[in-house]
């Protein structure tokens, strides 16, 4: 399972990483199309493969495609001066081509929340998600989750650095309570776990983009630990689980590149491209399938805005 790419906009959503966003200046050319306070997003991506905070999911999840499909509403509900609150709500989704017939939904998750803007660009999300097998008819678990993000893009702007149109690095910090279930994926049964991720995504635009299609990358970087009963191992074979607090860090790049050849009445949309190399903690690589600490998974997809 992951978090997918909803989080204030990751595994993730990135605001919080989730998702790659356009520099402001590509953002500028773009105009507005959604002038209410419900917005909506949805679209698709595909993964080589699909690790869940470090976690292997199994051969199917690591061979063929994995194709992931949102959606996501937004209601901006109040604002004044700096600060705003908006309730969202959607769903996130994981189908494997690799997988037996009628075993290929792998995954159906459904996620609640808030996110609350701050004065100096800080944010706030918190909210609830269940991570849902349909194919194995059961529930992987629920999580309560809390996020905080700072926007840095202004404070660079601001200082006369705009080289690339550098968008900031974009930290956050996500922490994630399993109330009930447990996603370790090590069969040990707890629950009660705490996650928490560390990450930012400092983001740019190629100098060379078409004017009409300005390629913004990002460069995403996070880390995974366990803050309690997380990643829990038997590793003297004696039925008492360890816990490890490190688990994973990666990084990624990411290219996007916005479609105005359709007309803006449809929404906003943009295609996205990119690499990721996952690094595992030696307690993660050995409950893989592979054995190996190192992962590398491409992936592509489209996403609409409105």
């Amino acid at each position: 399972m992951s978090f997918k790419r909803t989080l204030l906009g990751s595994a993730a959503g990135a605001a919080f990483a989730a998702g790659l966003a356009l520099p402001a200046s590509a953002q500028e050319d773009v105009a507005p199309i959604n002038s209410g306070n419900v917005s909506l997003s949805v679209g698709f991506d595909v993964y080589s493969q699909y690790w869940f905070r470090g976690i292997d999911q199994g051969a199917e999840q690591r061979q063929g495609l994995q194709i992931q499909p949102y959606i996501d509403i937004a209601f901006d509900l109040w604002s004044y001066e700096d600060f705003s609150l908006a309730y969202y709500f959607g769903t996130w989704n994981s189908f494997t081509t690799a997988g037996d017939t009628g075993g290929n939904w792998y995954e159906s998750d459904i996620y609640t929340g808030f996110s609350v803007g701050l004065p100096m660009s800080f944010a706030i999300d918190f909210g609830y998600t269940l991570l849902y097998n349909p194919s194995g008819g059961g529930t992987f678990s629920q999580e309560i989750y809390f996020g905080a993000s700072y926007d840095d893009s202004g404070f660079w702007a601001d200082n006369g650095i705009d080289q690339w149109s550098f968008g900031g690095f974009q930290p956050y910090v996500y922490v994630a309570y399993e109330a009930e279930g447990a996603s370790d994926g090590t069969g040990s049964g707890q629950s009660d776990g705490t996650y928490v991720e560390l990450g930012f995504e400092p983001g740019f635009e190629l100098p060379f983009s078409p004017e009409d299609y300005p390629i913004s990358f990002s460069i995403p970087v996070a880390f995974g630990f366990s803050l309690s009963d997380f990643y829990e191992f038997d590793n003297d074979g004696d039925g008492d689980f360890d816990d490890e607090t490190f688990g994973f860090a990666s990084v990624g790049l990411q290219f996007g590149v916005p479609l105005p050849f359709i007309p803006a009445e449809y929404g906003s949309w943009e295609a996205t491209s990119g690499i990721t190399f996952l690094f595992l903690a030696d307690e993660l690589a050995d409950a893989s399938g592979t054995g190996d600490d190192v992962a590398i998974y491409g992936n592509f997809g489209l996403s609409l805005s409105y």
